[in-house]
């Protein structure tokens, strides 16, 4: 799933495919061509978004959240030997993104971040790829578990999906790829009536 010798914490834009556990349909479900979240679904939605205020030097350029995966195109642009921090706001966008910043929260490979007065305090977490896929996982799955009032049970596979983005005409393809994805849901390979079906190839 990894390329081999390949730096993920250089600068890059990365194609990711993460799925549920056993590739159920835990985030909702596609009526007509259009996702429907269910509050699974948006608990993760809200940690996608999280992601470009917790790492300075990442962005989420385009994701869809499906049944039972997610697609996305991860943006890391800076590579010069430094930690990043989390950004100075808890001010979210309107789908109440880090409105409460306060508490700890433990990330994946990192210090715990302890906050007060609605401000974060920076820690250093390298915005290597898999730490970045690892702490939206992370947060997804405490934020589930504590509404459903589970302990330690998974929301995701253990792995990823990645695909190194090389050029523009490659960007361009995935981008709408991911935009159209819940419309060709009947045909993707992910759909549980598909178990047979090949995943698409963006290869050169």
């Amino acid at each position: 799933m990894r390329l081999k010798g390949y730096d993920y914490s250089g600068p890059g834009k990365y194609f990711i495919t993460i799925c549920a556990r056993n590739r159920e349909c835990l985030f909702g479900e596609i009526a007509n061509g259009w996702m429907g979240l269910n509050r699974t679904g948006l608990i993760v939605d809200r940690a996608i978004n999280e992601v470009s205020l917790l790492y300075d030097s990442v962005e989420i350029d385009v994701y869809t959240i499906m049944p039972n995966h997610i697609h996305m195109i991860v943006s890391i642009s800076r590579d010069d030997g430094r930690n990043t921090e989390i950004k100075d706001s808890c001010i979210g966008n309107t789908s109440g993104v880090m409105k409460n910043c306060r508490g700890a929260v433990a990330a994946p490979g990192g210090k715990s971040v302890k906050t007060g007065a609605g401000r974060p305090r920076p820690y250093e977490l390298k915005p290597i790829l898999g730490q970045v896929v690892a702490h939206m996982k992370y947060l997804s799955t405490k934020r589930v578990n504590m509404i459903s009032g589970n302990s330690g049970k998974s929301v995701f596979q253990r792995n990823y999906y990645d695909h190194i983005i090389r050029n523009e005409e490659s960007y361009e393809a995935i981008s709408t790829y991911i935009e159209t994805n819940p419309k060709t849901w009947d045909e993707d390979a992910n759909n549980p009536k598909n178990a047979f079906r090949k995943p698409r190839s963006f290869d050169e």
